[in-house]
Parts: structure tokens; sequence; C-alpha cells
């Protein structure tokens, strides 16, 4: 019997690692994609109210990125959100010590957009700012909404592409080129159905923004593009 149990606890100590690591992903990649979700599902409601096409909708283009971005967030996310903290004007820091999240959130801080912390745990960041000369569009600036969000806030690796993943309105296309596709839902940065996954992977396709590059933005887009799966390829 002590022989058995023996075996048994060197198959454990060799199999539980890999257990709990694959627990791991399983858990980043569900909460990856449930804000992902909520996110879309807020979008959804707005343009029940203020219209199906979001390019229509108030952007106070005379605003600074500041200002939109508070407009924004207040009229048209947190409406139909479920938040526990909110900044405002405020800077995110101040908001995160005051509800006890404590962290390092460089990566995502600026002074230019708005914080919130979903009642999940997530904490999102959303800034609304504008591209200059959109590509055959010479001379004519679009906004641009690009939210960033962390699945597990001050827990966890705060790290691009393991607990932190970036959206923005109409993905690849949202950025490049407003008159390229609607711009009416949240899509993962870089997102481009016509794409393969593997491009999502490499440089060749979005540069340093790869999942295997400097900023892992797009890792994301690689996350959806698999089925929401994380494989061998995935820098994990």
């Amino acid at each position: 019997m002590l022989i058995t149990l023996g075996i048994i606890g060197v198959v454990a100590a060799l199999t539980m690692p890999s257990i709990i690591e694959k627990h791991r992903k399983h858990v980043v990649v569900t909460r990856a994609k449930q804000n992902y979700v909520i996110l879309n599902n807020a979008i959804e409601r707005a343009k029940a109210d203020y219209g199906m096409d979001i390019s229509n909708w108030e952007w106070l283009d005379n605003a600074s990125n500041k200002e939109k971005s508070v407009y924004f967030a207040e009229k048209y996310m947190l409406p139909y959100l479920n938040t526990v903290a909110y900044s405002g004007y405020k800077p995110m820091d101040q908001v995160i010590n005051l509800e006890g999240y404590e962290g390092d959130y460089a990566k995502i801080n600026t002074s230019s957009g708005v914080s919130f912390v979903l009642n999940n745990g997530a904490l999102v960041y959303l800034l609304v700012g504008f591209v200059n000369n959109a590509e055959g569009e010479s001379g004519k600036n679009y906004n641009r909404v690009t939210i960033v969000y962390d699945i597990d806030g001050a827990k966890g690796f705060n790290l691009y592409g393991k607990d932190i993943f970036r959206v923005e309105l109409g993905g690849l296309d949202g950025w490049h080129s407003q008159s390229m596709i609607s711009r009416n839902r949240f899509l993962p940065y870089h997102y481009d159905s016509s794409k393969k996954c593997e491009e999502y992977l490499s440089s060749s396709f979005v540069g340093q923004h790869g999942c295997n590059g400097v900023t892992k933005y797009a890792c994301l887009a690689y996350l959806m593009c698999n089925g929401w799966q994380v494989d061998d390829k995935y820098p994990w």
C-alpha cells in the first residue's frame, strides 16, 4: 500500500502543475471572452436608444480627448454596465485607491481617458481620440474608441495577452479607415476577418503589436480567431 501511495504521489506531483496551468489558461480565456461580450452588449443596448449607426452619435468633436471620453463613457457605456467604481475626471489611480484597488496600471493609465471597474472585478480603461486623414477621405478626422480591460483588476499578471486585452470600435478597420466597414461594434485590436489566425501572432501583419511581439496587443484577436482557445502557438 505504501508503494502504491508513493506512486500516486509521484504521478500527482508530475501532473498537478500541468493541470493547474491548463485551468489558469481556461479561466483567463473565459474571462477575456466574458468581458468582451459584456462591453459589446452595452454598445448594443446603447444603439437601441441612440441609433444603430454609431457614427451618427454625438461625439463632442471640438472637445478634448478627456472630455470626449467622459462623455462617451457616461452616456453610451456606464448606463448599460454594472460598475463599482468610476474615475470621471479624476486620475484613475485615485479611484482605485478609494475603492480599495491597488496595483501598477502604468500600461493603461493616461490623463486622456476614463476608467471604471465592473462588478466582476475587471478594470476597464476607455479612450476616445481621433485619427487624421482617414484613407480615401483626405483632410477628414474621425473618432477612435479604444478600450483596454484587465480581467482581474489588480490581481494576476497585469500583462497584455495574459489578463490585459484591447478592443476598438471596428477592430482594424475602425482606426484604419472609416469608409471600409461599419464601426458599430467592439472588435479585438487589429482584428480583420479576412486574416488567418497565425497572422495575429507574427510581426509581418501587425508589427510590434503581434501576440509574439513587444506589446502583444493582438493577442485577443488571435484568441477570438482561434475559437477562444489557447493552443501551443499562443505565447503563454
